[in-house]
């Protein structure tokens, strides 16, 4: 298992790619400009479960 440094590392570089501009951030940004803030949070929360869930099913390399 990672340490927790390694793990806190990993998140922070996850929110820098995930917040340049790319296919999830202008999903956010529409969302937000169409319906406001309340829906670009959502579309957020929803791009983060996403990545969260790949990274849980990702295959572990020993």
């Amino acid at each position: 298992m990672p340490a927790a440094h390694d793990l806190a590392l990993f998140a922070l570089t996850v929110l820098v790619l995930n917040a340049t501009p790319g296919v999830d951030l202008m999903l956010t940004l529409t969302a937000t400009i169409r319906s406001g803030l309340r829906a670009g949070l959502f579309a957020a929360a929803g791009v983060f479960v996403c990545l969260a869930a790949r990274l849980a099913l990702a295959p572990r390399t020993p």
